[in-house]
């Protein structure tokens, strides 16, 4: 009787510590698992840029401890280059550190007033040229080609008809103020008529000897026949 008793006792004992065990094991694992962090690590950020797409720059250049940037400004300034300034100083003074505006530089198309920051690059631009008038374009003269008046000058017209010229009764002298008409063919004129008679028409005078259709076209508007 006391053998199989004391084999049952034996084996309960056993079993009991086996569960002491598990359960020993099993809080420890608990207590593992509850200390790892439960945060789930950063997602990696995936690139998006696709070919020939270039990212926009999302860092600014930022001025130094002591306050000193660089700008590089060039065009209509009357010394280009790169100048160290302040930090919160604006564009109008960088343009007189480079010495000014020069005379060609069109001052209203820049915003003076703009804070520069470093690596920053000014160019200031010139004013447009002026238009050259065409070569037909003279004083004087229309783009058509006709005669106008222009200040200080005035534009060539035919004399009042009482002022003209009476062919048949002008003196060699007087014919030869006429324009084209010199003495020697002022003097044939006069010849042609004490010869001939006095002049009726123009195809009168084309029948002087040495007086061409060009000179009687100057003078066609200067004379009379009466």
């Amino acid at each position: 009787m006391v053998r199989p008793f004391f084999l049952f006792c034996t084996l309960a004992i056993v079993i009991a510590l086996g569960a002491f065990i598990s359960l020993v094991a099993a809080i420890s694992q608990v207590e593992k698992v509850a200390a790892v962090p439960t945060t789930a690590p950063a997602a990696r950020a995936t690139p998006t840029n696709k070919p020939g797409v270039v990212p926009a720059a999302t860092l600014q250049p930022s001025p130094t401890p002591d306050g000193i940037i660089k700008v590089f400004i060039t065009g209509e300034v009357k010394k280009p280059g790169v100048y160290e300034m302040h930090d919160g100083e604006r564009i109008i003074d960088a343009v007189k550190v480079a010495g000014g505006f020069t005379e060609g530089a069109d001052q209203d198309r820049v915003d003076q007033a703009q804070r520069v920051r470093d690596e920053m690059r000014i160019e200031i631009p010139a004013r447009p040229a002026t238009p050259v008038p065409a070569a037909t374009d003279l004083p004087g003269q229309s783009p058509a080609g006709d005669t106008v008046p222009v200040q200080g000058r005035v534009a060539p017209t035919a004399p009042p008809a009482g002022t003209r010229l009476n062919v048949n009764t002008a003196t060699a002298a007087d014919l030869d103020k006429l324009p084209g008409i010199g003495e020697v063919l002022s003097q044939r004129m006069v010849d042609y008529r004490t010869k001939n008679g006095p002049f009726r028409s123009l195809d009168d005078l084309r029948k002087v000897p040495g007086l061409a259709a060009s000179e009687i076209e100057k003078i066609k508007d200067l004379i009379v026949f009466y």
